[in-house]
């Protein structure tokens, strides 16, 4: 859980500053859903975007080992909760997110001297 609550860190620190290059590493090369997040944040800071709000906090989660086959693989269950968040452009764009708590599914592998995530989506309510 730990390594989840890291992840939502380098997700409140790379929406704040644009800096990416520690979200990237924290995750696998091939995690679309992370991929996704990380160029949407780095296409908002390319075009001189501005980024209030959003920062996400990690409300509950339960953790479980998954075997596939000799590997190891652990599922995080989280609910995470967002602030309202506004990206400004400087042609004047303004797009407004409202907020809220989102439950998710977070895969993880062991990585170097911890765990990355491997994938995460969100589960249906």
């Amino acid at each position: 859980m730990a390594a989840v609550r890291h992840y939502f860190d380098l997700v409140n620190y790379a929406t704040a500053t644009g800096d990416i290059d520690p979200l990237r590493a924290s995750t696998a090369p091939n995690c679309a859903a992370c991929s996704g997040g990380a160029e949407a944040l780095d296409q908002i800071y390319a075009q001189d975007g501005e980024i209030d709000g959003g920062v996400a906090t990690l409300e509950r989660a339960s953790a479980r080992t998954v075997k596939i086959g000799d590997d190891v693989r652990y599922l995080v269950e989280a609910d995470v909760t967002t602030e309202p968040q506004v990206v400004t452009y400087p042609e004047g764009e303004v797009d407004r997110y409202p907020g809220g708590t989102v439950s998710y599914q977070f895969f993880l592998e062991p990585f170097e001297n911890g765990l990355r995530i491997l994938d995460w989506n969100e589960t249906p309510s």
